[in-house]
């Protein structure tokens, strides 16, 4: 039976993912709504300009014919259903990066699958060049 200080490290964990999602959410809602038209310059390395991505980091496969779509998906439903074990089952003694990274992991990959279940690409409205 997990002590107290396990449960709550576990609770803040799944509550601080799920923040994360809702704002990962409502930033692509905005993205989508608002970034139609033109790309926006914030610095002369950083744009937000709305994009869909049907392939990977970086669009690898993207041009993979569909098949992708599926492996994508799941994908991103194991990295889930792995690093929501990991929260559950990691020691107290872990480290604060450790305990940060696993909620935005997870946020991440719950994100992405949403989009690609929701519309078949992930949105991407952050632009970085030089």
């Amino acid at each position: 039976m997990p002590n107290r200080i396990q449960l709550r490290w576990r609770l803040l964990s799944y509550l601080l993912a799920l923040t994360f999602i809702a704002i990962d959410q409502l930033s692509k809602v905005w993205a989508v709504s608002a970034l139609t038209i033109a790309p926006i310059t914030v610095l002369p390395i950083f744009n937000l300009s709305l994009g869909y991505n049907t392939g990977s980091a970086f669009s690898l496969l993207a041009d993979a014919g569909g098949w992708q779509t599926y492996f994508f998906i799941a994908n991103a439903a194991v990295i889930a259903s792995v690093v929501t074990g990991m929260i559950w089952f990691s020691s107290e003694r872990q480290t604060g990066c450790f305990r940060l990274a696993l909620p935005l992991i997870l946020a991440g990959a719950v994100g992405n699958l949403i989009d690609r279940l929701h519309i078949g690409a992930v949105v991407d409205f952050l632009q970085f060049h030089y």
